[in-house]
């Protein structure tokens, strides 16, 4: 799935994505183009904070940039990683199952299949303003109900600004690590991350706020499940 900025989409303050088009990629293992995400997160950790971190998500969002007479360069990441035996990573900071947590939220019990962590996120200018408005559409477009993050306390506070809701879960505290592990996420968590979860079926505001922004090719769309109570018969 690629992603482009639409013609005749209005920029916002935050959307500073200069006079280049900007297009958005849906990156999976094993392919150049993960491997290139891996290392722009990697560099970006290495220079923001000091950090030695091997990210490993399921897919990579890639936004890149165009210049004129250049080669194209990454200039957003963030990283997605659905349920699997090993869990989430942001989980560890919890003080209650994850599924404690998610029912609180939702009211009901929430499968952690309809869970995605989105995670190892970098940008350079004003292209990370475009894929935090993309990231939870990308991830309701994958069928899921939430999105679980860790974010710093600059990037928490910037979520609602962008029509994202996000539900503090409480401040993300690195207890759990070893000192050696402890060491090679440099300041990190000097930052102040907080985790907490995305619900994924608040982001009206988010989607209206991004019609007319975006332009979708190449979608292959499956069912992923039937809504309550939803009867389909064929019509003849």
């Amino acid at each position: 799935m690629t992603i482009t900025r639409s013609a005749t989409a209005l920029g916002g303050p935050a959307a500073t994505i200069g006079a280049e088009a900007l297009r958005v990629r849906v990156a999976t293992p094993p392919s150049p183009e993960w491997d290139a995400a891996a290392a722009f997160v990697r560099t970006g950790y290495a220079e923001i904070y000091n950090a030695l971190i091997d990210p490993a998500p399921d897919r990579f969002v890639v936004a890149t940039r165009q210049r004129s007479g250049r080669p194209e360069e990454i200039v957003a990441c963030g990283g997605m990683t659905f349920h699997s035996h090993q869990g989430f990573f942001s989980e560890r900071y919890l003080d209650q199952p994850l599924e404690e947590v998610l029912r609180r939220v939702a009211g009901a019990p929430v499968s952690r299949d309809d869970v995605v962590e989105v995670g190892s996120f970098v940008a350079v200018g004003g292209s990370g303003a475009e894929l935090i408005r993309l990231l939870p559409l990308i991830a309701w477009c994958q069928g899921m109900r939430f999105a679980l993050c860790t974010a710093t306390a600059p990037l928490a506070a910037a979520l609602p600004q962008f029509g994202v809701p996000f539900v503090s879960l409480g401040r993300a505290r690195p207890t759990w690590m070893s000192a050696g592990e402890r060491l090679r996420w440099g300041t990190y968590y000097d930052q102040a991350p907080t985790t907490g979860l995305v619900p994924l079926d608040r982001i009206g505001d988010l989607v209206r706020a991004c019609t007319g922004r975006y332009r979708f090719d190449n979608l292959d769309v499956a069912l992923r499940r039937d809504l309550p109570g939803e009867t389909v018969t064929d019509a003849h």
